[in-house]
């Protein structure tokens, strides 16, 4: 039945005593020992065309060079992974074996799926980004140690990140807020900590009170704002501009310190009667319930009061005009 391919020397495997009888022990007589399933294979399923002198090879390829998934990348080792018992039972642990424990859902994921190329050529890493750069959505702004913030049960699930840790910590209604509200193209890093860089379209002041918006407001509610003008500034609000709008005074914007002069000429300007020929200093006259109303200035030279007349001149206490050369002191002229 070998039509002699095995040469002459028949009685190595048959015995006079019957033809069928074979006494040939391979796992003694060769260095491949019959183990698993190779037990109860037909001789011919290794040894094709019944050619027993030529050996068919000791490596699993020779053989299940057909049934290799991985199309030969995972190398020739076969029995690294598989054993003789059956094909599909596979004994390798990727803790173990390749110091990388499979979790989640890369517990899931087939070999191929991060083992692209030839197993023994291409080494893959245990970082992130080697197989998640598609994904991530920080285009590499944030590093390489993705697992500080994601985990193997969803990529895009639950975040495990404590922003409390950076340099702003999320207060109030930040701590609510999606990280795509402020992070909106998904970077990470150069987000500037001033309200306006995200809430400028909310700035009624039009930036004339600067980036300082946690002066007044607080991240428990926008429109919840607690300011002192008495206390916090050097310029006590009383009279007629005790309640007025931010804005009737501070009218352009600004982007550093607000400042703000004191004089009320900056203000006053346009109701500055005297065009400025008695300074700046109109306090000294008037007060802040009322424009219109004196205080009653008096002369350090004469020691008179000074009041408003009708024809809006500086007279003495008789209603006689100052005299003809007042002493000037600064801008204003004293009688």
């Amino acid at each position: 039945m070998h039509n002699g391919k095995n040469g002459r020397d028949c009685q190595r495997c048959h015995s006079e005593t019957g033809w069928d009888e074979i006494r040939f022990d391979h796992n003694q007589d060769t260095d491949f020992a019959l183990k698993g399933k190779h037990q109860t294979t037909q001789c011919g399923a290794c040894h094709r065309n019944q050619d027993f002198e030529k050996s068919p090879g000791s490596e699993c390829v020779d053989c299940h060079r057909h049934d290799d998934e991985h199309l030969g990348k995972n190398g020739k080792q076969c029995e690294s992974c598989h054993s003789e018992k059956t094909w599909q039972t596979v004994s390798f642990d990727h803790q173990r074996d390749a110091g990388f424990r499979l979790k989640g859902e890369h517990a899931k994921a087939e070999c191929g799926a991060c083992h692209l190329g030839d197993l023994y050529d291409q080494e893959v890493t245990k970082v992130c980004s080697e197989c998640h750069a598609s994904q991530d959505i920080h285009e590499g702004d944030l590093g390489n140690q993705c697992d500080r913030c994601h985990n193997e049960k969803s990529w895009g699930g639950e975040v495990l990140f404590d922003h409390d840790l950076t340099d702003f910590p999320l207060l109030g209604l930040h701590s609510a807020a999606p990280c795509e509200a402020c992070h909106v193209d998904g970077s990470m890093k150069e987000i500037p900590f001033q309200c306006s860089a995200c809430h400028l379209a909310e700035d009624e002041h039009k930036g004339s009170l600067g980036n300082g918006c946690h002066q007044c407001h607080n991240p428990n509610d926008w429109g919840v704002w607690q300011f002192d003008h008495d206390a916090q500034t050097d310029f006590k609000l009383d009279g007629s501009h005790e309640g007025l709008a931010c804005d009737a005074c501070h009218t352009r914007p600004v982007t550093e310190r607000v400042s703000q002069s004191s004089a009320c000429a900056s203000c006053h300007h346009a109701d500055d009667s005297h065009d400025g020929s008695f300074g700046k200093y109109c306090d000294r006259c008037h007060t802040t319930e009322k424009f219109d109303e004196l205080s009653g200035f008096i002369s350090p030279l004469s020691g008179k009061k000074l009041r408003r007349t009708p024809g809006g001149l500086a007279m003495n206490k008789r209603m006689n005009l100052c005299p003809k050369n007042p002493t000037p002191i600064g801008q204003l002229l004293l009688c």
